[in-house]
Parts: structure tokens; C-alpha cells; sequence
């Protein structure tokens, strides 16, 4: 199956009062606290100067008059998506069963002359926002994500049965799940402009569409159960082994920059087991 979606004029907020022009530019150095994380030290250079916009003082008391909610063609959504699957019986009664499936999102919210930091803001009809919180820029220099090489979040799953002598069942369930894209946003200090004159604290966000990971989530899950015929009634034992390989990839995490950026908030649960006893009568 292939799969193409687009969702356009989407809506935003336009402040009529502003324009790129009521900015000033400066050049800031990288934050140094990109460096306690090893993935996102990997794309971003602590050597690196960040172009950061401060609203012109002059401009402050009409920031928030004269708002209007409107849309552009040019801002959309866009899905590809691709996916394959099987179902098997093989010799001896076992049962197998497969699939793979490849997608990505990417936006572009680039009609928007508002704040040429590209603040951020939640992603419309993007599944990634509900893990990552924001997810696209709102103009700026990464409004069009379309532009940037971002792969296809891959997921493979099998699963498999196949019924032993003495009335045994064994099951098992094999799953692999891209990691969702993490977006690392930054607020400047005051101490970073130019004579410590901010109008407003700016967020925006520092990664390249599609630079920066989670973890791949691997998951093997086992499944056995036994089967014993009292007369007309049926007595099952069931033992379920969720995580075999105890793997503990990370799933959220901090992505502000700061003291905490890369600490784990969210990781895979740990190897436990179940044990069901059902008697049907």
C-alpha cells in the first residue's frame, strides 16, 4: 500500500502590525549545554554562532493588536506513507504474520512574516506532536521541512503461534518501532542581546528538521499455554513473558536546553512476566 495525504490552508494567528522588518538580528554563540547531550551535540556545533531576533522596542505595545486568524495555500501538511504485510500458514499448522511500514510528516508554515525566529508552535494533523509537544516552526529558517532530508520512521512487526504435543500453544510477538523525532528548543537569556535590551523572551527551535532521534524501541514478547480437558470443562494455564530482551530504549526525554537537556523522562518497561490461570465451565 502507498499512502500520499495533503492538508492545506491552514490556519494561523497574523499579527497585521508587524513585519520582518521590526526585528533586529544578532549573532549569539551556540548554547554550551548542547554538549551534555551526546545525540544533540552530534548536530548542532558549540562553535557555531545562532542568529537570534529582537523585536524592536517600538513595536512592543502593538505586538498583540490587530491579530486576525487567517490562511495561506503556500501552509500545508504532508504525509507519505508505505506499508507491506503477509500471513503465512506453514507446515504443521504454524501460523506466521508480518508487516513493515515506512511514514513521515513534514509541514511548511512559512507564510508568516511575524517573528523571523520561528517560534514554535504544535504541528497540526502531525501524530509526532502528542510525544513531542512542538514539532514545526512557525517561519523562520526551518519553516519548510519539505527542504531538509528527513528519513521515514520505520516499524516492523511478526508475530507467530504454533501448537506443541500435550496441547501447548507457544506464541511470539517481535516489534521494532522507529524512534519519534526530537525537537530541541531554546530560550536565549536576556545576557545574550546586545546590551541586555530584550523586548521578549524568544523560543524557537535549534535542530534541523529530521537531525535529532529517540532511541529504536525493540520488543520480544513470548506467550505460552497449556490446555487440560476435565470432562467437559477446560482448565488453561498461560504464562506471558512481555520484554524478553530487557531492552530499555529511551522514548521521551528532555530536549530544552539547560541543566537537564537529554535527561530520560520515559523509557520502555522492564522484562516481567504474567501468569493467567482461566477455568471455563
Amino acid at each position: 500500500m502507498f499512502y500520499k495525504r495533503k492538508i492545506g490552508d491552514l490556519a494561523f494567528q497574523d499579527r497585521t502590525n508587524i513585519g520582518l522588518g521590526d526585528y533586529t538580528v544578532s549573532q549569539v554563540p551556540m548554547p554550551a549545554d548542547v554538549s551534555r547531550d551526546p545525540d544533540v551535540a552530534a548536530v548542532l556545533n558549540p562553535a557555531d554562532m545562532v542568529p537570534v531576533y529582537n523585536l524592536n522596542q517600538a513595536k512592543l505595545g502593538v505586538f498583540n493588536v490587530g491579530v486576525v486568524d487567517r490562511s495561506d495555500t503556500t501552509n500545508d501538511t504532508l504525509y507519505t506513507g508505505f506499508e507491506a504485510s503477509f500471513n503465512v500458514r506453514l507446515p504443521g499448522g504454524a501460523m506466521l504474520f508480518g508487516s513493515w511500514t515506512a511514514e513521515h510528516t513534514l509541514q511548511r508554515w512559512c507564510d508568516n512574516n511575524d517573528d523571523p525566529n520561528g517560534p514554535t508552535t504544535t504541528g497540526q494533523f502531525n501524530p509526532t506532536a502528542a510525544t513531542t509537544g512542538v514539532d514545526a516552526p512557525l517561519g523562520g529558517r526551518y519553516c519548510d521541512q519539505t527542504q531538509f532530508d528527513y528519513p521515514f520512521i520505520q516499524e516492523v512487526k511478526f508475530a507467530g503461534n504454533y501448537s506443541l504435543p500435550y496441547s501447548i500453544d507457544v506464541g511470539a510477538v517481535l516489534q521494532s518501532y522507529g524512534g519519534q523525532e526530537r525537537v530541541i528548543t531554546w530560550t536565549p537569556e536576556q545576557a545574550r542581546f546586545p546590551n541586555n535590551q530584550r523586548t521578549q523572551a524568544q523560543t524557537f527551535i535549534l535542530t534541523a528538521p529530521g537531525s535529532v532521534f529517540y532511541d529504536r524501541w525493540n520488543q520480544l514478547d513470548l506467550n505460552v499455554k497449556k490446555n487440560i480437558r476435565l470432562n467437559s470443562k477446560v482448565l488453561t494455564f498461560q504464562i506471558d513473558i512481555f520484554n524478553v530482551l530487557n531492552a530499555n530504549a529511551i522514548r521521551q526525554a528532555n530536549n530544552v536546553v539547560g541543566a537537564s537537556l537529554g535527561n530520560a523522562t520515559t523509557i520502555m518497561t522492564g522484562r516481567f512476566p504474567r501468569l493467567a490461570v482461566n477455568y471455563k465451565f
